[in-house]
């Protein structure tokens, strides 16, 4: 299993970027904020969650732990997925999403585009703190 990478950015859009670590391209898919970190950085390390499945394997980076175990807290939810978590983390500042879940705030993650009110619902009922 990958726990980070450190490399010089070679690639970048706005959710995803490639990394070189000795020779070896590392295509990782990050949130907005990430990238409005990291796209100024001519070297960097990233903190990485890899996703294996029977046809690919998918890299998924952030800046420091708490964003990368708030990814995997909401990846736990039933019917949210990666894309999904990484569409929340995009949306909203960690701060945001933990006070939604705290206050129940349905409305919230439902005003993220491609977030509907059945998965905000899920979100709020059954994040875990």
């Amino acid at each position: 299993m990958i726990n980070h990478i450190i490399g010089k950015l070679l690639v970048f859009d706005k959710n995803y970027i490639a990394l070189e670590n000795h020779g070896v391209g590392y295509g990782i898919h990050i949130d907005s904020k990430t990238f409005a970190e990291i796209k100024e950085l001519p070297e960097m390390m990233l903190l990485v969650h890899e996703k294996i499945t029977e046809s690919e394997r998918t890299l998924y980076g952030f800046i420091n732990e708490n964003e990368r175990q708030l990814f995997k807290q909401l990846i736990k939810l039933p019917k949210i997925g990666c894309s999904t978590a990484i569409t929340i983390m995009s949306g909203l500042t960690e701060q945001e999403i933990l006070k939604g879940i705290t206050d129940k705030d349905v409305k919230l993650f439902g005003a993220i585009k491609g977030i509907g009110p059945k998965t905000a619902k899920t979100i709020v009922e059954d994040f875990k703190l």
